[in-house]
């Protein structure tokens, strides 16, 4: 994984160093890299999108660019002020907007303004939602669908086109508390005054307030850490690590495009007809499944849950041994980044215990 490169602002994070677990930093606020940037209809942005119609049939990106900006047009969901405006026209118009605000509160109500207009205009633009293909840019031009994933892509490609710091993360726990292993993605808007905000198109109101995130540290990988939210509407002041150390959002980072293109291959896989999901599990389906897992994994090696998977996938197609070296692999990523499902926590057991059992007997 690329790291984010480093912009100049300092700031200081300052706390107790025993009672409430803070720690002292002086460090540069974390700028949104070029890995990091996929702006609506730029070249990173056309590259998912063309892959999506090369994988899933025939297609281009302008086939899927066509049917977006004609359902915007013809739609009831425009920019208040701003209805006689294309959507590259809209974009340009609110990127110049945003630009002309210098000061930091100012900007930061605007953002958020903005990213509600998004999550809603999204909403009614691409109506369906669904899981077994809406991460497929083919699929939305063909059905009107959507995912988490692709919506939330699109958000951070929207919103980054008007000029605002966003990207996407993925849920390992959502709004109640539960974990889901990175089972959804949002998109987070990083705001001016040094906060974040969560934009999720799955949810009927714009900023949920999901309880773990996937994010990146620069310099040192991702890591799942947990948001503390505060005002109203609810923004992240603060998160915290699995050691109980509390992170600055200035120092944390949106995923890379190399994750979001194994992402993408990821769901490939995990939706694949025949797979593991499928109610009718067939050899040829959980080959293709494994092939899509496999380049998920070439593409990131240090996407967790896609290594994870590939595991299942090893173990359905009978080779143990393959399996197994998989699982300690994700295992070893889970640990680093700061959380173990409990579905591998449990397979792992078994192993750890009888290694337990050996060395008492020596």
């Amino acid at each position: 994984m690329k790291s984010a490169t480093l912009g100049a602002t300092l700031f200081v994070l300052v706390g107790s160093l025993m009672g409430a677990g803070y720690y002292l930093a002086v460090n540069t606020t974390a700028a949104q890299g070029a890995d990091e940037k996929y702006p609506y209809r730029s070249e990173t942005f056309t590259s998912f999108v063309d892959d999506s119609f090369q994988k899933a049939g025939q297609g281009k990106a302008d086939d899927f660019y066509s049917w977006f900006e004609s359902a915007y047009q013809s739609g009831s969901f425009h920019y208040p002020g701003q209805e006689g405006l294309s959507l590259p026209e809209l974009l340009d118009w609110k990127r110049k907007q945003l630009d002309a605000i210098s000061d930091p509160a100012a900007r930061t109500k605007e953002l958020i303004d903005t990213g509600a207009w998004v999550h809603r205009m999204v909403k009614k633009t691409i109506p369906k939602f669904s899981l077994d293909r809406g991460f497929e840019f083919r699929y939305t031009v063909q059905n009107g669908e959507r995912q988490c994933f692709l919506q939330s892509v699109l958000i951070s490609g929207l919103l980054q086109s008007m000029g605002a710091d966003a990207g996407v993360a993925m849920v390992y726990k959502n709004i109640q508390g539960q974990e889901c292993n990175n089972g959804h993605a949002v998109c987070v808007l990083k705001l001016p005054d040094g906060r974040d905000i969560v934009v999720d198109a799955s949810e009927p109101e714009p900023f949920p307030k999901h309880q773990g995130l996937f994010l990146s540290v620069p310099g040192s990988g991702y890591r799942f850490l947990d948001p503390r939210y505060d005002a109203d509407p609810p923004t992240i002041s603060v998160y915290r690590a699995s050691d109980g150390k509390a992170i600055d959002p200035r120092r944390l980072r949106t995923l890379d495009t190399g994750f979001l293109q194994s992402q993408f291959d990821y769901y490939r896989g995990e939706r694949a007809v025949g797979g593991l999901l499928d109610k009718n599990i067939t050899p040829q389906g959980v080959a293709t499944e494994a092939k899509f897992l496999k380049l998920s994994v070439d593409e990131c090696p240090e996407n967790p849950l896609a290594v994870f998977m590939l595991g299942r996938t090893y173990r359905r197609q009978g080779d143990a041994k393959q399996a197994q070296a998989t699982f300690e692999n994700a295992f070893k990523l889970y640990s680093r980044q700061g959380y173990i499902p409990g579905a591998l926590r449990a397979m792992m057991a078994p192993a750890s215990s009888s290694t337990h059992m050996r060395r008492q007997r020596r």
